[in-house]
């Protein structure tokens, strides 16, 4: 075997062991699937590990015994935006009545938490947004009883008082903390802090993050039903640009046509010199 032929088989080794050691460094990462409304303009992030039944009408995703359905209603009020999108996503449960919690501003808007009462199939927990005369809708379900709830950090700064707070709101009166777990929970690519709550003889798991101001809590349930809290902070509208899509089209109008016109004065202007030339060099002659 010559040089040359060694040489060429060696680099390909080289070459195959760098592609292999890049393949086995290369951290395995799971794919973000977003919703994109065709016609409203809204955007729902699907976390990873969770199926996605949405429809060009509406955005649906599941995992286990938990579901999330997204809606917008360009007329109507929140609880008539609420009643609807219940009765078509759960019939079975639309006569029950929400409890709006006050609103919390976040970096996206002002959100509001709609509680419904606990049914034995579950519980149901709404987001409304408004934006710009649209009601835009967020419903869980879930199975495993979970109750998300986000509101202002206390002032104390406490992240057990809020967890607290959010228990207290979830129904859990006089819960107190026992316990913080030292070890954090991943969901959705973020950390929350596990807690242990007592209400008597009843414990009571909870999971935390904050995020700003605010503290973003799941009473009870799943650890992984604190996705929704990635879905309502990433939730996002394209804002409506028609009348600024207008407003450029005419500025270049008349940007296009003041070129225009300019090159009609320019050309007249030279036709004039050139005529003044001519008469000139007529006359020398």
């Amino acid at each position: 075997m010559s040089r040359r032929a060694r040489l060429m088989i060696a680099a390909a080794l080289l070459l195959a062991a760098g592609a292999a050691f890049a393949q086995e460094a290369e951290p395995q990462r799971d794919l973000v699937t977003l919703y994109s409304h065709p016609t409203e303009r809204y955007h729902v992030f699907i976390p990873p590990g969770w199926r996605d039944d949405s429809t060009p009408q509406f955005a649906q995703i599941e995992r286990g015994t938990t579901q999330i359905v997204a809606r917008s209603f360009p007329a109507g009020d929140v609880e008539a935006a609420l009643a609807q999108t219940l009765t078509e996503f759960l019939p079975n449960l639309a006569d029950l009545t929400p409890t709006l919690l006050d609103p919390v501003t976040l970096n996206n808007g002002t959100w509001q938490i709609a509680l419904y009462p606990p049914e034995e199939a579950g519980t149901l927990t709404g987001f409304v947004q408004r934006f710009e005369d649209v009601t835009y809708v967020l419903l869980m379900f879930s199975g495993a009883d979970s109750r998300p709830i986000f509101l202002p950090i206390p002032a104390d700064g406490s992240l057990s008082a809020a967890v607290e707070a959010a228990a207290g709101l979830a129904g859990f009166t006089d819960a107190a903390v026992i316990n913080e777990g030292a070890e954090p929970v991943e969901v959705a690519g973020q950390a929350y802090t596990p807690f242990t709550l007592t209400q008597g003889a009843l414990e009571i798991n909870a999971f935390a993050r904050t995020v700003g101001g605010s503290a973003f809590v799941l009473v009870h349930g799943l650890p992984d039903d604190a996705a929704i809290f990635s879905i309502v902070l990433d939730f996002f509208i394209t804002p409506e640009t028609t009348d600024y899509l207008y407003l450029g089209v005419a500025a270049t109008a008349i940007v296009l046509g003041l070129l225009v016109f300019s090159m009609f004065l320019r050309a007249r202007a030279l036709r004039a010199d050139l005529r003044t030339l001519q008469q000139l060099k007529a006359d020398a002659a």
